[in-house]
């Protein structure tokens, strides 16, 4: 199918028609993906409800009843269809609906570039011009993603189904956390769910992430990884120690204080090991939610990403927001990445930043009050688990006191704080903050730490 400058296909479109005529009972799955505007043609888009109609009023379409019908709506444009066939089928149908969504955009993006170059060319204010680039790029698809109305019978079956799955096969009802123990609390993590792992700086944020990044992808889950805090590569040095059959700190990784040897089983096991692991990194400097926003959609529609997961959430901003409020730009950032969820019906895991509170109190595990700009992001998110390591503390004391003889428990607390579908608990994990591994038997490094 090829396209003119202007980005049309009037065959295209004719042909989709007939597709809906030769195969009535389609109608009602592509009304689930079709927005009548992809459609350039007046009487194409016409004869597209027109189908849509006579389908609702006699389950049935015939190319006979659609063109009377089109008649009788006084326009003559209906002769412009008579030759319209296919040779689609409905397996193949999708194909030519994602060609004409493209064909829309350009369309679009077109339009946006004459409108930006005349409020240039006339000297309209920056900000605003700027404003219909985000606009757009924030716009909704040409395509639908979901099916946004649900009869109280489509709803129950949907749980009944759910819920027979977990019964009958053992599965989970979201993506698996890659720890059973934990899995108990959580179900795995559920569509359409914001999760935030919150905690101080040195609680282990940034490789449980990792951990529950790797086990989803081993388990044939996509993920989109957005890494806003360190270049990606650092993370991929935590990931290669964490393969590594002797402990490895992912520090002497990093600065190459290795053997050949471990060079050689890095470039050998590590890489086979991770390189088929199916994880999309984002590694860019644009940090914009409406920018972050539109990537996300189109990696996950290109990709078919099971599991966004987000490193971390308050480094994110919004070129919307004039204030320059923490509490107004997180705010919005949270309204935004909870529809996005919803919208794309997969997790979004996302590390939090705490504020100083705990670290005033003598007991230092977190609270949900501990969360900055708490307000937002307590009510955006489904589940908060608030992260804490009693090492941690214990290493700074032991610093302070020069005490090189300190043991360490390798403990991790995982506290839900928050739990929408579950229990507030605690569930406890093991955790090597060397070598970037999480565990849920005892991990033993009891080695003295560096001071």
């Amino acid at each position: 199918m090829e396209s003119n400058l202007n980005f049309i296909d009037l065959d295209a479109e004719k042909e989709l028609i007939a597709l809906f005529a030769s195969y009535p009972e389609y109608i009602k799955e592509a009304q689930k993906i079709i927005k009548p505007e992809i459609f350039h043609y007046g009487i194409t888009r016409q004869a597209y409800l027109t189908c849509i109609e006579l389908y609702s009023e006699n389950g049935s379409v015939s190319w006979s009843d659609l063109l009377l019908r089109l008649k009788t709506k006084g326009t003559n444009d209906w002769i412009t269809i008579m030759d319209a066939s296919t040779t689609l089928n409905p397996l193949k149908a999708k194909d030519s609906i994602y060609y004409l969504a493209e064909l829309k955009g350009k369309r679009d993006l077109l339009q946006l570039s004459k409108d930006i170059n005349t409020s240039l060319m006339t000297g309209s204010d920056y900000f605003k011009t700027l404003n219909k680039v985000v606009n757009f790029a924030n716009s909704d698809d040409n395509l639908e993603t979901e099916e946004e109305l649900l009869d109280m019978k489509q709803a129950l079956g949907q749980a009944v189904n759910n819920i027979g799955n977990v019964m009958t096969n053992g599965a989970l009802s979201g993506v698996p956390t890659g720890f059973p123990k934990l899995d108990e609390f959580t179900g795995g993590w559920l569509n359409g769910n914001v999760v935030l792992l919150a905690g101080r700086p040195g609680q282990g944020k940034t490789i449980c992430l990792l951990e529950h990044a790797k086990w989803a992808s081993k388990l044939n889950n996509p993920v989109l990884f957005l890494s806003l805090e360190m270049p990606v590569v650092s993370l991929i040095y935590r990931m290669i120690s964490g393969t590594l059959d002797e402990e490895t700190p992912y520090s002497k990784i990093k600065t190459g204080r290795i053997s050949i040897d471990k060079f050689q089983q890095i470039s050998g096991k590590s890489t086979t090991e991770l390189q088929s692991l199916p994880i999309t990194w984002y590694d860019g400097a644009n940090r914009d939610i409406n920018y972050l926003s539109s990537m996300i959609q189109r990696v996950v529609r290109e990709k078919g990403i099971k599991m966004v997961v987000i490193d971390y959430l308050q480094l994110i901003t919004d070129n919307q927001i004039r204030s320059s409020e923490e509490f107004a730009v997180v705010g919005s950032v949270a309204d935004k990445i909870q529809i996005l969820a919803k919208k794309l019906n997969i997790p979004f895991l996302c590390a939090a930043q705490l504020n100083r509170s705990n670290e005033s109190r003598a007991n230092h595990r977190p609270r949900l009050s501990d969360l900055r700009s708490s307000g937002k992001l307590e009510q955006m998110a489904s589940v908060v688990i608030g992260l804490y390591r009693e090492d941690y503390y214990a290493y700074e004391k032991a610093k302070e006191e020069n005490n090189p003889n300190v043991e360490l428990n390798n403990e991790i607390e995982y506290m839900f704080l928050k739990n929408r579908d579950g229990d507030t608990t605690t569930c406890q994990l093991y955790i090597n903050v060397k070598t970037s591994r999480l565990s849920q038997t005892p991990i033993y490094d009891k080695q003295n730490p560096e001071f």
